[in-house]
């Protein structure tokens, strides 16, 4: 908490306009700035370098076409959500007992 504020308080007295990558991050600033205008601009992949062939994780897994295979990517912090990934995961799994889940990130 005391890095929050700290942080708060270098980009209210340092900032013009603070930059954020999502409206959950945008949330969570909003409660510290209030001096300054919180812009979210999103992360961006140009997904067209990628061509559309299909990728290696499903080999390298050993899945098959047809698995259903559900999917996180992010840095794993508890302010990212993976504990919410894992409740879904769990509701999932009721219904769906085949369904594969992975998590990527640092």
């Amino acid at each position: 908490m005391i890095f929050t504020k700290v942080m708060a308080f270098l980009l209210e007295r340092y900032s013009d306009n603070i930059i954020v990558v999502s409206d959950s991050v945008k949330v969570h600033w909003a409660k510290y700035v209030k001096k300054k205008p919180i812009t979210r601009i999103y992360n961006g992949i140009d997904t067209s370098l990628y061509g559309q062939e299909e990728g290696f994780l499903r080999d390298e897994l050993g899945l098959s076409k047809t698995d259903i295979l559900i999917g996180m990517i992010g840095r794993v912090n508890h302010w990212k959500g993976q504990d919410y990934f894992l409740d879904i995961a769990k509701i999932i799994l009721q219904t769906k007992p085949d369904t594969k889940f992975i998590i990527a990130g640092d």
